[in-house]
């Protein structure tokens, strides 16, 4: 017996619908994280933010962990 090629095509067409709302989701539960702990929404940017703000925070001569 045959599957008819529409309900094929249907097939294909729920898995590509459901890989690109998973995207989307995964997309904004990233954004919302980034925002969250960077307070930025690109995620690249908040972390490269963060090194920077590490960078001139002033160490201690002997840790060299933060003073403040």
């Amino acid at each position: 017996m045959e599957i008819p090629i529409i309900i094929i095509l249907l097939l294909v067409l729920a898995i590509i619908i459901s890989l690109i709302f998973f995207v989307f989701y995964l997309k904004n539960k990233i954004d919302h994280f980034s925002n969250l702990f960077f307070g930025n929404k690109n995620l690249i940017e908040g972390i490269k933010a963060q090194e920077v703000e590490y960078s001139e925070t002033p160490k201690s001569l002997s840790g060299l962990d933060s003073r403040l």
